[in-house]
């Protein structure tokens, strides 16, 4: 999922999340949520449990049950923590612009997919699709998923809305499920699918398509 920032994130009612330097004594608690989700990256999702965190940072026993009394509980602190750090990646990254051409703005939203896909984001966005994967309906988890699904659909509008797109809220899924696709590929065969080149000439196509720019 391509996640967009604007100011108006406000409306989907985060809530106020603790980013700070995971390891620190003061903030085992981020520690034990980022040790989750490096886990839940790591196939078989259903490994991670209170144990194997406690494993993994040693810390004695019953540490993670202390913040975290649920697996359901560990998983949505997971979706929280991966939100947070996503929207404050892409706040830093260039933005679609007045003016730019659709090779340009293809080539950038190329850049913004390797992002995702490689260093500490990659094991984020595996670990995102480990939590679509086990979330149950209804839950929590899925509210908070939705919610920045169709969240995200609107900031995508106003990016090609930049461009001269038409009908920017309609076409703002399609390139959001382009994305997420592309991002799958990358990240689950980063050796054998498309090259850097092919996924900037991939997104300046649909792009080309989406705004009527040929």
């Amino acid at each position: 999922m391509l996640y967009l920032y604007r100011t108006t994130v406000v409306v989907l009612a985060i809530p106020e999340l603790d980013l700070g330097v995971p390891g620190q004594p003061s903030d085992r608690r981020t520690s034990i949520v980022d040790a989750a989700i490096h886990l839940l990256a790591q196939p078989p999702s259903r490994g991670l449990t209170h144990r194997a965190v406690d494993r993994f940072l040693e810390l004695p026993a019953g540490s993670t049950a202390n913040y975290f009394s649920t697996r359901a509980s560990l998983l949505h602190a997971c979706g929280e923590r991966i939100v947070a750090l996503d929207l404050r990646e892409v706040a830093a990254l260039p933005d679609f612009r007045p003016q730019m051409t659709t090779e340009q703005a293809g080539r950038l939203a190329a850049a913004w997919l390797t992002a995702w896909a490689t260093g500490a984001a990659r094991d984020r966005q595996r670990a995102r699709y480990a939590l679509l994967l086990e979330a149950t309906h209804p839950s929590p988890l899925i509210d908070l998923l939705t919610r920045f699904r169709e969240g995200f659909t609107d900031m995508v509008a106003d990016k090609l809305r930049a461009i001269e797109c038409s009908e920017p809220e309609r076409r703002a899924a399609a390139f959001i499920a382009s994305f997420d696709g592309l991002l799958i590929d990358q990240i689950l065969y980063p050796h054998s699918g498309l090259d850097s080149e092919q996924i900037a000439e991939h997104l300046t196509d649909l792009l080309r398509h989406t705004t009527g720019n040929h």
